[in-house]
């Protein structure tokens, strides 16, 4: 009898407990696949983070991805999805993307695998709300994104400046904001900067050149940290400090000046 009733209810526990076990597994594994990444909304709600993005720029989002191309994500999309209203979006000096997916169906993802090669994706968070659908991914390096459409999924390509471009530059025009640096009859060193290094991005850019950064584009104070974190995080074949001098006695005073910087910089 004490055998019998063992029996029942150990078969009555995993009737109860086994679809709620299994449940819980197919909700990790299907939401993240192959990738095995987080999932969660942050503490306050919210998908993006709490410090402002620095520098958040859409990717543009173009039709079939070219044969031979690899995705790092490929997001799969209901059949509901407006394709017209998702937006890719990013903050590659701080290594973040953002999509957002407008979808009536709440479990979409955690039905539907993620998938993609993994190429440069140390996490993902995902959240739903508003009847949008939210990813934060998380990179390993600056990234520049294209974003491809197929019939049921969305294909997000990661490559670096240096992948893309073969080189890179970065302009760093000095002083801004508060800090004019020198000036003479009207004029400030600031705004010399500013106006050279952006006649070379426009030269570079007419004569279809990529591979250009520019630590500043406005007047606008910018730390001797956040200029140096380009030549961390590109890694430049050429960082370019773009600065002009005055001579307070008279206008006769002419030439260039140049400095070459340590490659200790990177160390920085």
């Amino acid at each position: 009898m004490k055998k019998h009733g063992l029996l029942i209810t150990t078969i009555l526990i995993t009737c109860i407990f086994m679809p709620l076990m299994l449940f819980l597994s197919v909700k990790h594994d299907t939401y993240a696949g192959d990738l095995r990444l987080a999932e969660g909304r942050r503490p306050d709600g919210d998908i993006l983070s709490e410090e402002a993005a620095e520098e958040i720029t859409n990717a543009e989002i173009m039709g079939e991805m070219p044969e031979g191309v690899e995705a790092s994500l490929c997001v799969p999309l209901s059949e509901d999805t407006d394709r017209n209203a998702i937006q890719v979006s990013g903050d590659p000096m701080s290594y973040r993307m953002f999509i957002t997916i407008p979808t009536e169906e709440q479990n979409f993802y955690y039905k539907n695998e993620l998938s993609g090669s993994q190429k440069g994706i140390t996490g993902i968070t995902y959240d739903y709300s508003d009847r949008v659908a939210r990813f934060e991914i998380d990179t390993d390096a600056y990234y520049e994104s294209s974003v491809y459409m197929s019939a049921d999924s969305l294909n997000l390509v990661l490559i670096t400046p240096k992948e893309r471009y073969g080189y890179v530059y970065v302009l760093d025009p000095a002083y801004g904001g508060d800090n004019t640096g020198s000036s003479g009859y009207g004029v400030t060193e600031k705004d010399v900067t500013l106006k050279a290094a952006k006649a070379v991005m426009k030269a570079a850019e007419t004569a279809g050149n990529g591979g250009f950064f520019i630590t500043r584009k406005e007047d606008e104070d910018v730390s001797e940290d956040d200029r140096l974190r380009y030549n961390v995080i590109l890694e430049p074949d050429i960082f370019i400090s773009f600065r002009v001098n005055t001579d307070s006695d008279t206008r006769m005073t002419n030439g260039i000046s140049a400095e070459a910087g340590s490659p200790a910089m990177k160390e920085v």
